[in-house]
């Protein structure tokens, strides 16, 4: 009998300690989506007829959770301004910034959370915007399981990838903000392979690029290199 209280008592504290994670994951190649990493999604569906169009940005994101749940918080807000619209298995909203609590979760099973962006019904010559919007994922009272990404969408986004910039820089409307521990130096390049930007940057604080126009640009930061968007 104690054997099997034993084996119980193992069991039970196996399942509590079971790790509680969320990701996310973008089209249908299903890339995994680094927390805090920024998406461009240009797939964009115009549906043109007499007296206007309609614009649709639908870039498939699922989410998966290693545990069963049904305390799954989404949000979704669009930085950008525009109405955006999110599902998630339950009964779909529109706005600029949403929030859908008590989510389920089956362990190990993907959910489409259905977010996407619908201009419907504007001029025939309306240009597609870009739209920018911060999703966010965590279980219930669990602020350490909180998982949250940046999506751009839009026509010149730089097709479909997931960019990783580092925690050192952020970039914000006009200005890219900084932390470092080192001084190091920041460089710009444009996609045409202009420099745009290059300057010694130390402790806290912020660059403006307020001169620049939005879009991707390559930096270079001391010996790392990758893509940031400029806002």
């Amino acid at each position: 009998m104690k054997k099997l209280y034993l084996t119980l008592a193992l069991a039970a504290l196996a399942t509590a300690s079971q790790a509680k994670e969320l990701t996310f994951y973008l089209g249908d190649d299903n890339t995994a989506i680094a927390n805090e990493s920024t998406v461009y999604f240009d797939n964009v569906t115009i549906d043109s007829y007499d007296g206007g169009k309609d614009i649709v940005m639908n870039p498939h994101i699922n989410i998966i959770s290693d545990v069963a749940a049904n305390d799954i918080i989404l949000i979704a807000e669009c930085t950008s301004g525009q109405n955006i619209q999110l599902c998630a298995g339950g009964t779909c909203e529109m706005g600029k910034e949403i929030t859908k609590t008590g989510v389920t979760l089956e362990a190990g099973k993907k959910l489409d959370i259905q977010f996407e962006y619908m201009g419907m019904g504007v001029a025939p010559d309306a240009e597609i915007p870009t739209v920018e919007s911060t999703i966010t994922a965590m279980y219930e009272g669990d602020d350490d399981s909180m998982v949250t990404f940046t999506i751009i969408m839009g026509e010149d986004v730089n097709g479909l990838a997931v960019i990783r910039t580092p925690k050192s820089l952020k970039s914000i409307a006009g200005a890219i903000e900084y932390t470092l521990a080192e001084p190091a130096t920041l460089t710009l390049v444009s996609t045409s392979g202009r420099t745009v930007l290059n300057q010694n940057i130390s402790g806290n604080g912020s660059i403006s690029t307020g001169s620049l126009a939005p879009g991707i640009y390559v930096y270079t930061l001391g010996n790392e290199t990758g893509k940031i968007y400029i806002r």
